[in-house]
């Protein structure tokens, strides 16, 4: 049960005002809503308007920080939704790019199409916030690279990419797909 007190409150209609009667007194019940309590009847006009202005003030403070969250969290869902269908795609544009690479230097009307197809693709996904990485001779980050083999080499190459077999994608800073690499690795101290 929500506690209640009673508080008076003065209500001057306008009839009264102009025959020159007194206001009219009523009691009604106030109660505490959400922790917070109404202005009692012992304090001043002044001091129940500035506690009702706190209270306003606050409940749109609230609605304000709802509405922000709420338009994040649709943003979230929306930018998500993107990366999932660009996730999706990442194997077509895997299957172009080996089909390229066997039958890219054919210059019939079929393989010309293909490479026209293949390059709309990759522009349309570049537009939509698609980034590709992962090239011969980057720095491996295990951030950005899966190391699926390393190689023995010069001191000169040690960490870097000798090989990209699957190259890797991001959109929005996030990674889509880490770059599955050869990496470069320089004989240490006690190794043979």
């Amino acid at each position: 049960m929500v506690p209640s007190e009673e508080v008076t409150r003065i209500s001057i209609d306008s009839e009264a005002q102009r025959s020159g009667d007194e206001a009219r007194e009523e009691i009604i019940p106030v109660q505490i809503v959400g922790g917070e309590r109404e202005p009692s009847a012992e304090q001043k006009p002044a001091e129940a308007a500035a506690t009702y202005l706190d209270q306003l003030r606050r409940t749109q403070a609230d609605f304000i920080n709802y509405k922000r969250r709420v338009e994040r969290e649709r943003a979230d869902f929306a930018a998500e939704g993107r990366r999932e269908v660009l996730r999706a795609l990442l194997p077509v544009l895997d299957d172009f790019d080996s089909v390229l690479a066997y039958h890219g230097q054919e210059q019939g009307p079929a393989a010309m199409g293909l490479r026209q197809v293949a390059e709309k693709l990759r522009r349309v996904l570049a537009d939509s916030g698609l980034q590709r990485f992962g090239e011969v001779g980057e720095r491996f980050d295990p951030e950005l690279h899966e190391a699926v083999a390393t190689e023995p080499c010069s001191p000169e190459l040690d960490g870097l990419l000798l090989e990209v077999w699957q190259p890797g994608y991001r959109v929005d800073g996030k990674v889509l797909r880490a770059a599955k690499v050869k990496v470069g690795r320089a004989a240490r101290e006690g190794e043979l």
